[in-house]
């Protein structure tokens, strides 16, 4: 029997979003008024900005500084068993799954495999995954 695969968020577990998000539009993030992925503590005219910023900025997603140290270990996890990070990224440059792809690299994951979702617990089921870890 094969090991069932582990499914890795990126943004919010591997790759810091929230602080740079915020920061697009001159904002400090604060996780006493972010919930979640709601953004309600921004103003319409604010969101639509830092989306923007984001959609315009080259390499703005390869850019994210990562949220943990352990990437010897989550390289060595890929070798085990399959291992796939998953992001709800779709705004940016066309080539932002080549932008998470590239930085799970830089970060020393020799082999990502990145699929883009934003049903992460239903690709969980239909791939049968041992675990989802997901902020």
């Amino acid at each position: 029997m094969s090991p069932s695969p582990v499914l890795i968020d990126v943004d919010g577990t591997l790759a810091e979003f929230s602080r740079p998000f915020y920061r697009t539009v001159g904002r400090t993030y604060s996780p006493d008024t972010h919930h979640a992925w709601e953004f309600d503590d921004l103003s319409p005219p604010e969101l639509v900005a830092a989306w923007r910023t984001v959609s315009t900025t080259p390499w703005w997603w390869w850019k994210l500084p990562p949220l943990t140290d352990c990437w010897a270990r989550i390289d060595a996890l890929t070798k085990e068993r399959p291992v796939y990070f998953v992001t709800a990224r779709n705004v940016g440059t066309p080539e932002v799954l080549f932008q998470t792809t590239s930085w799970l690299r830089c970060m020393g994951v020799e082999n990502p495999c990145v699929i883009r979702t934003d049903e992460k617990g239903e690709l969980a089921r239909v791939l049968r995954a041992g675990w989802l870890l997901d902020d």
